[in-house]
């Protein structure tokens, strides 16, 4: 019982008798948990909403990757051109007085908008034409213009055509040879400018893995080429690398132009040159195709041979050298691997002995990349464009065109070229 003499008692003096000094340490920590939690709601749902609602909004719509093309041939074929009587040549306004010689190559840029087409009711032409079987698809083009690995280089690449003439796809057909995205400053950009101006492309090794994280990133079904369902089909997982990031960034009408990329474009009749110096054309031109790796000599058949060989090959492996490598330096039970070019040249030279004397090419020539330490590199049945732009080196093209020529016995269709660069 509690008198009125009886002294009042603390609260702090029934905390004191309830609860032990762990006791009291508790219920600090717990009304600070309840505290952090109520913090954390605060904070977190944000964060929350911001990531899973408001950043996937601002992601670029995805599209489904359609299966890609191993083998296609140009939308277009080289038409036979007549130069004027009056040569002007480009830049220096020079006239190569051998340039009428068809064993002459050609030292100047032609100025390509004084030549005219030559006339489809002509014998001439109905002749060649007739050997040259091209579809009906095709429209007539004068120049080709092959160019090797931009890697993002988008100045360099407006700087090359502007070199070059280029007429914005009017009579002109550019080709990448693969490798046009990734290291350098502004892929999307290269992307941007080649839809807007009609250039074609080569499926290089580093679009192909730009596409395989496309997918992954999007969650869509893996992607292959059309050849084989199987061949090639990219299913693995991929961290936030630079072919993530721009992968990432694509729009539909990026993966529309990247999957329309083929491995192998056929080029129709190119030059070939039978000396090492460049002087001589070879009287019959050769099949060209157009690939960023490059073929392995001992593969009859285009369809047969491999994607991965395709993109990333540059050596071949002893003792056989028919396995295909991507390290120049690769060494098998002692001896070294070797380019794979000597080995299609040694092939194609076979090949062209044995063409008839009225076939339209002997052989076939093959434009490539991919090989920067290499550099530019001729062959008469192959011609390597990767010049290392991107590390600051030179960016490089191989224009081809063909031509009537007047010899003393009668007019003739020949291909020509030229090479050219621009620094980087």
């Amino acid at each position: 019982m509690v008198s009125e003499t009886t002294p009042l008692q603390r609260p702090d003096d029934y905390e004191d008798e309830e609860f032990s000094p762990f006791e009291r340490l508790m219920i600090r920590i717990g009304s600070s948990r309840r505290l952090l939690w109520g913090l954390g709601l605060i904070i977190g749902l944000p964060i929350v909403y911001f990531l899973m609602v408001f950043l996937p909004s601002l992601a670029p719509p995805s599209a489904d990757v359609p299966d890609l093309i191993k083998v296609a041939k140009l939308p277009v074929y080289l038409h036979p051109l007549i130069p004027p009587e009056n040569l002007e040549m480009a830049d220096h306004e020079i006239i190569n007085d051998n340039y009428n010689d068809p064993e002459s190559p050609i030292k100047n840029v032609p100025n390509f908008e004084k030549w005219n087409l030559l006339d489809k009711d002509t014998k001439l032409f109905r002749r060649h034409f007739r050997k040259l079987k091209a579809a009906a698809c095709q429209r007539p083009a004068k120049r080709l213009i092959l160019i090797g690995d931009v890697h993002g280089s988008l100045l360099e690449l407006q700087k090359l055509l502007k070199h070059v003439k280029f007429d914005g796809g009017r009579y002109d057909h550019v080709v990448l040879l693969g490798d046009f995205l990734a290291k350098g400053k502004n892929s999307l950009g290269v992307l941007e400018y080649a839809i807007q101006n009609r250039i074609d492309c080569i499926l290089g090794n580093h679009e192909w893995e730009i596409l395989k994280r496309y997918v992954q990133y999007h969650g869509l079904p893996g992607v292959g080429f059309n050849e084989s369902k199987n061949e090639l089909r990219a299913a693995e997982q991929y961290d936030l690398d630079e072919q993530m990031r721009i992968a990432k960034r694509l729009m539909p009408e990026h993966i529309d132009y990247i999957s329309k990329c083929s491995l192998i474009k056929e080029l129709g009749p190119v030059p070939r040159m039978t000396n090492k110096k460049r002087t001589k054309y070879a009287s019959t031109p050769a099949s060209g195709v157009a690939v960023h790796g490059g073929l392995v000599w001992s593969v009859e058949t285009l369809q047969d041979q491999d994607p991965e060989a395709i993109l990333t090959i540059r050596n071949l492996l002893p003792p056989d050298y028919t396995i295909p490598t991507e390290d120049r330096h690769e060494v098998v039970d002692g001896e070294k691997s070797k380019p794979w070019t000597r080995f299609w040249t040694r092939r194609q030279l076979e090949v062209a002995a044995n063409a008839s004397e009225d076939a339209l090419t002997a052989g076939t020539k093959v434009y490539y990349g991919h090989d920067a330490k290499r550099g530019v590199c001729f062959r008469e049945f192959s011609t390597g464009l990767d010049s290392g732009c991107v590390y600051g080196a030179q960016l490089s093209a191989e224009i081809i065109w063909s031509e009537v020529v007047s010899t003393k016995n009668e007019d003739r269709i020949v291909y020509r070229n030229l090479f050219t660069q621009v620094n980087c």
